[in-house]
């Protein structure tokens, strides 16, 4: 079981990752043009675009996966990182994606740990007071302030988790030309072919 999937029950498991290659750009013309036929996508993939909430400003992107022509559904950034060109601007995107992902992920777990500490610690006095004792609100105002500190938490998590997907949408938008790019082919009147 992956690391990501320890808070299953909130968070659920990420996709699964697709294993992808594709031949150097000084491989035969007929590799790279093999490649291209199973790696392109089927459709271009677009980013709905949609307000999240009230704010105007919180504009979202989503592009939740790209059909290729071999079969696979990438959902993930990052599994195109192997065919794409080295240090574009698609590969970094796809690299930040992945470390935002993760980035809220941590994020998410930390603010459940702090919720369900704070609930602890807030029904202790309750729970472990003798009837003999005065009861000390001490711990419930420290579990509550607990409580209160995961909503920052839970707050970054989501921001994150929107620039992630951002990123996500941006790279499958890029990844049909980066991929003729990386391959060394062009787009011509007769269809892709290796560039002059």
């Amino acid at each position: 079981m992956r690391i990501a999937c320890v808070t299953a029950l909130l968070l659920g498991c990420g996709a699964e990752h697709v294993a992808l290659s594709a031949p150097p750009a000084s491989a035969p013309s007929a590799a790279r043009l093999a490649a291209y036929e199973n790696l392109r996508p089927l459709a271009p993939a677009e980013a709905r675009t949609g307000i999240r909430g009230a704010a105007p400003a919180s504009v979202l992107r989503t592009s939740e996966e790209l059909q290729l022509a071999g079969g696979p559904r990438v959902a993930r950034a990052d599994d195109l990182l192997p065919v794409l060109p080295a240090g574009s601007e698609a590969a970094r995107k796809a690299e930040s994606s992945s470390s935002r992902r993760t980035k809220a992920d941590l994020l998410t777990a930390g603010g459940v740990l702090l919720m369900i500490a704070g609930a602890a610690v807030a029904v202790s006095p309750f729970v472990l007071a003798d009837d003999d004792e005065d009861l000390s609100l001490r711990p419930v105002y420290l579990g509550t302030g607990l409580v209160v500190l995961s909503l920052p938490v839970f707050l970054w998590s989501g921001a994150e988790r929107r620039q992630a997907a951002d990123d996500r949408a941006d790279v499958f938008e890029r990844y049909e030309p980066e991929l003729r790019r990386r391959l060394h082919l062009c787009e011509g009147p007769q269809g892709v072919a290796p560039c002059p």
